[in-house]
């Protein structure tokens, strides 16, 4: 019996213990998630979670676009959020869930002809951008001949 109890007591007095058998105090650690975006694209379909005819510049009858990314998030779950510009206003912001790392998120969106970008953010700080373009639609002969000015 007095040899349980002056074990026990040993064990409660940390330096009397030999060294690998102290507790190692433990680390502190900035509770941060990193994240960053590995791969971006735009394209008008997404096929098998893959961005399909991607592109930065596509025709005016283009209606409806993807913004793809790959991500990587240190640690698991985070947040992105995609937010869509067209000459320079914003339009539109989706947060995204990152369930796991890497994965693949997208967003997409109607849109109409301009100068068009995606800022991806990560905490509120812009971690990649794309930019791309639609086109104007083609003028008809009619808008044509109203621009150009009449000689008398």
């Amino acid at each position: 019996m007095k040899r349980i109890m002056v074990i026990a007591a040993l064990a409660l007095l940390p330096g009397l213990l030999p060294a690998q058998e102290q507790a190692q105090p433990k680390q502190q650690y900035e509770d941060k998630t990193i994240v960053s975006v590995e791969r971006i694209a735009v394209a008008p379909s997404l096929e098998n979670k893959e961005p399909a005819g991607e592109a930065l510049s596509f025709p005016a009858e283009t209606a409806n676009l993807f913004c793809w990314t790959l991500v990587k998030a240190r640690p698991a779950p985070a947040k992105i959020k995609h937010a869509w510009y067209l000459n320079g206003e914003k339009k539109f912001e989706i947060a995204l869930p990152i369930a796991n790392s890497p994965y693949r998120t997208w967003s997409n969106k109607n849109v109409s002809p301009g100068q068009w970008k995606v800022e991806v953010t990560a905490d509120d700080e812009v971690i990649k951008t794309i930019e791309f373009t639609v086109a104007e639609p083609p003028q008809t002969p009619a808008q044509q001949s109203a621009q150009i000015p009449e000689t008398k």
